[in-house]
C-alpha cells in the first residue's frame, strides 16, 4: 500500500505489516495466567500498567520461571520493541521496552512490533502510533461494551504515513528534542504544584499555632487595651449554649403537648402555652449536661489567651443524616449533600443530589443551616470537611456526613479551619477514623475533638489572612493547570506536526518511503521463495 494523496513528498501510506521485515515480530504477548506466575521466578512479566503515553512505566512487579515461560511458548522481549497497549487508558498508547537485566514477557494485551530493519526507526514507530491522527483512527476500531479494546487485527489495518529511512530518524530525533523539554515543562508545573501543597498546608499550620498573625495579647499590650481571652469567650459561648438547648428542649416538648391535646379535642391557650414552657424549661435545665473539659496533660502550651476546649462545647450536639433517603430523590427539590460532595475543605454543589422527603421524615432534622460545619464521616472522604459560609436554601445530609452547628457563628469559620488542618483536626479524626481497624468516625468522635481556641478578634485576623494566602495559592493553581493542559496541547500538535512533515527538514536525495516499502516485500518474498 504506497498512497501518497495529501502526504508529505517522498512518503507514502502503509499498515503496519508493510513495515516488519522477515525478521522481524508483530504478535500479542502472552496469556499468563496467575497461577504461570511465580514471585520468585527470574523472567519478568509486564503489563499494561507498564505501557505509558511513550514512556515505559516500570511498575509492574510480576514474574515467571524460565521453564514455565518455555512450557507457554512466550515471545521474549528485546530492547527497542515497540509495545503497544490494546486496552486504555488511553488505548492504543505505545513506547519502547527500555530492555532489562533479566529475561522479559508481556501481557496478552500488549501488542509487540519489532520492525527489525535498518531502515525502519523503532522511535519513529512510536511516536506515529501515538500521533494524534492514528489514535483516532485507533478509537474508531475500538470494540467492547465495557472494556474497551484494539485488537491486533484492526490494529494492522490503520494506514500509516511512512516517512523516507533518513527522515524517520530526523523526525524522531526532532520529536524527541520537543517532547524532552515537554517533559521537563511538566516535571517543573509538578514541582510547583507539590510546593502549593506544601505552602498551603504551612499556612494552616501557622494560622492554628499562633504564629501567622500577631495574637491578641502581643496586641492589647502594645496598644494599652484589654482583650477578652479564648477562656472567657468558652465560658460565654456555654452560657449561651446551655440556654440555647434548654430553650430549645422545651419549645419542642411544648409543641408536642399542644400537638396532642389538639388531637384530642382538647382547647389549648395562651395560659397552657406559658405553663407549658414554664414546665419544660425546668424539666430541660435538670436534664443539661454540660460538656466536659478536655484532657490537656498531654497537650502542647498555647500562644498567650488561646485555650483548648471541645467541639462538643463550641456547637451543638453533632448530628449525621438518616439512611434510606435515596428513596426520595427527585430531579428538584431540597439539595441532598452526600459525603462526595465535600471536596478537602469545600463543599461543591455541581453533582448534589436533591431530595422531596416528607415532612414526618426522621432526617429533617439534618437541615442545613448558614455557618454549619460538615465533615464526612465514612468512606474514601472520610475527615473532609466544609464550611457552609453562604445560605443555600432548603438542604439535608446524607447519612455519610456529621453536622455541627456552632454555637457562636463567629467561631465557625475558623473552627473549620482547624478540622481541616494537617496536624490539627485532620490529624486527630484520621487516628479516630483508622485506630484500631475502624472504617469511620461516629459522632463521639466529632464530639471529642480537641481544638485550639484563640481569642474571637484574633479568631477574625486569622481566618482572613488564611483566605488571602489561599486565594493566591488558588490562582497560581490555576495558573499551573492551564499550563498543564497547554504543554498537553503542544505535545499533540508535536506528534501532529511530525507525521505531516513539519517537524524535520526534508532531503530531496533521501530514498522515498516507497522504494522503501517495495524492498521490504521483496525481501518477504525472497524469504518464502517466490517471484514478483
Amino acid at each position: 500500500m504506497t498512497d501518497t494523496v495529501g502526504l508529505p513528498r517522498g512518503w507514502a501510506s502503509a499498515t503496519l505489516p508493510d513495515v516488519i521485515g522477515p525478521q522481524g515480530l508483530l504478535t500479542d504477548g502472552d496469556w499468563v495466567e496467575t497461577e504461570d506466575q511465580d514471585p520468585d521466578g527470574d523472567v519478568r512479566l509486564t503489563q499494561l500498567a507498564d505501557i505509558g503515553d511513550g514512556v515505559f512505566r516500570d511498575r509492574s512487579a510480576r514474574f515467571m520461571t524460565q521453564e514455565r515461560a518455555a512450557a507457554l511458548g512466550c515471545t521474549f522481549l528485546e530492547k527497542g520493541d515497540v509495545m503497544v497497549a490494546r486496552m486504555p487508558d488511553p488505548l492504543g498508547r505505545a513506547c519502547l521496552f527500555p530492555g532489562s537485566t533479566v529475561p522479559s514477557v508481556t501481557a496478552v494485551d500488549v501488542c509487540i512490533i519489532r520492525p527489525a530493519l535498518p531502515d525502519v526507526d523503532n522511535r519513529w514507530l512510536m511516536h506515529t502510533l501515538n500521533s494524534p491522527a492514528v489514535r483516532g483512527a485507533i478509537a474508531q476500531l475500538q470494540s467492547g461494551s465495557t472494556r474497551k479494546r484494539i485488537s491486533k487485527k484492526n490494529l494492522c489495518t490503520i494506514p500509516l504515513p511512512v516517512a523516507p529511512a533518513a527522515e524517520q530518524c530526523r523526525i524522531a530525533d526532532n520529536t524527541e528534542s520537543y517532547l524532552t523539554r515537554l517533559d521537563n515543562a511538566v516535571a517543573l508545573l509538578k514541582r510547583v504544584e507539590q510546593n502549593l501543597k506544601r505552602y498551603r498546608a504551612s499556612v494552616l499550620k501557622a494560622a492554628v499555632e499562633g504564629r501567622l498573625v500577631p495574637t491578641e495579647a502581643e496586641l492589647t499590650r502594645r496598644e494599652g487595651r484589654e482583650y477578652e481571652p479564648a477562656s472567657e469567650l468558652l465560658k460565654r459561648i456555654l452560657v449561651e449554649r446551655k440556654a440555647r438547648w434548654i430553650e430549645d428542649a422545651a419549645e419542642k416538648a411544648r409543641a408536642k403537648a399542644e400537638d396532642k391535646a389538639r388531637k384530642a379535642g382538647q382547647l389549648w391557650t395562651a395560659q397552657d402555652d406559658a405553663a407549658t414552657l414554664e414546665k419544660e424549661r425546668a424539666k430541660a435545665t435538670k436534664q443539661y449536661a454540660e460538656p466536659l473539659d478536655p484532657d490537656t496533660t498531654e497537650l502542647p502550651d498555647l500562644p498567650e489567651g488561646w485555650c483548648w476546649a471541645l467541639l462538643e462545647q463550641l456547637t451543638f450536639p453533632a448530628t449525621s443524616g438518616s439512611r434510606g433517603w435515596a428513596q426520595y430523590y427527585t430531579d428538584d427539590g431540597p439539595l441532598f449533600i452526600r459525603a462526595q460532595d465535600l471536596k478537602m475543605d469545600a463543599l461543591t454543589t455541581v453533582s448534589i443530589a436533591h431530595v422531596s422527603p416528607p415532612v414526618d421524615a426522621e432526617g429533617m432534622r439534618t437541615r442545613v443551616q448558614q455557618h454549619d460545619l460538615l465533615v464526612t464521616v465514612t468512606g474514601a472522604n472520610v475527615t473532609k470537611a466544609a464550611f457552609v459560609r453562604h445560605a443555600i436554601g432548603e438542604a439535608y445530609v446524607s447519612q455519610h456526613v456529621g453536622l455541627c452547628r456552632p454555637v457562636l457563628s463567629a467561631t465557625a469559620e475558623y473552627v473549620h479551619l482547624w478540622i481541616v488542618c494537617p496536624g490539627g483536626g485532620r490529624s486527630q479524626l484520621l487516628e479516630a477514623a483508622y485506630g484500631a481497624g475502624k472504617p469511620g468516625l461516629n459522632l463521639q468522635n466529632l464530639h471529642e475533638l480537641i481544638v485550639a481556641l484563640p481569642p474571637l478578634i484574633e479568631q477574625s485576623r486569622v481566618v482572613d489572612r488564611v483566605g488571602a494566602a489561599l486565594s493566591a495559592v488558588s490562582r497560581q493553581q490555576a495558573t499551573a493547570d492551564s499550563s498543564r493542559a497547554r504543554v498537553l496541547r503542544l505535545r499533540q500538535a508535536v506528534l501532529k506536526w511530525a507525521f505531516e512533515g513539519k517537524l524535520a527538514k526534508q532531503d530531496p536525495n533521501d530514498e522515498s518511503a516507497s522504494v522503501l516499502l517495495g524492498r521490504i516485500r521483496e525481501q518477504h518474498r525472497a524469504r518464502r521463495g517466490t517471484t514478483p
